[in-house]
């Protein structure tokens, strides 16, 4: 994309430069400055996100991560979502000094919620595995 923006990306609105209007400010390692502005009115249609869920996070990447696990066991809760959420942290590199700067997670959780968290895995049951089973199959004739 022209932007190199993508589903999820989140960036902070303000007053452009120059009082023309409102910008959007993402945050960019690669310049100088460490951030994009983008003037609001050439991007698409957007929704205010003060935190954002794991799940809608996929696909995007962020050089700083916060997961925030809930106070107690969750059925939706899995090694699958935590393994999504860690993944979301990306390394940056300065343009202006090419240094190499690593991303950072926080996980807020007790330590019994994170464990019980990576020791639960998904089960599927979307019931293919049982409705192929109870198919009756008959050879093809060459």
């Amino acid at each position: 994309p022209k932007h190199k923006l993508y589903n999820g990306d989140v960036g902070v609105v303000v007053r452009a430069d120059d009082n023309s209007g409102l910008a959007v400010l993402f945050e960019d390692a690669k310049v100088a400055d460490g951030y994009r502005r983008i003037p609001a009115s050439i991007l698409p249609e957007s929704k205010t996100c003060f935190s954002m869920t794991i799940h809608k996070s996929q696909g995007s990447e962020f050089h700083n991560v916060m997961m925030i696990l809930p106070a107690h066991e969750s059925p939706i809760l899995t090694r699958e979502l935590l393994y999504t959420g860690i993944t979301r942290v990306c390394d940056e590199t300065d343009r202006t000094t090419s240094e190499r700067r690593s991303g950072r997670l926080w996980i807020i959780a007790s330590e019994h919620v994170l464990r019980t968290a990576i020791e639960k895995q998904i089960r599927r049951t979307s019931g293919l595995r049982d409705a192929v089973e109870s198919m009756e199959f008959e050879p093809y004739p060459l």
